[in-house]
């Protein structure tokens, strides 16, 4: 069974204190089955 797990992008961009200018970016490299161990 496949997990969906839900981010707030922008309590992430806070914590890692960088603001992404293209979040279809972000959510494709969060989502890139290169990014699952």
């Amino acid at each position: 069974m496949e997990e969906t797990v839900r981010i707030d992008d922008t309590a992430l961009e806070e914590r890692l204190g960088y603001k992404f200018s293209a979040r279809e970016l972000l959510e494709r490299a969060l989502t890139h089955s290169s990014a699952v161990p």
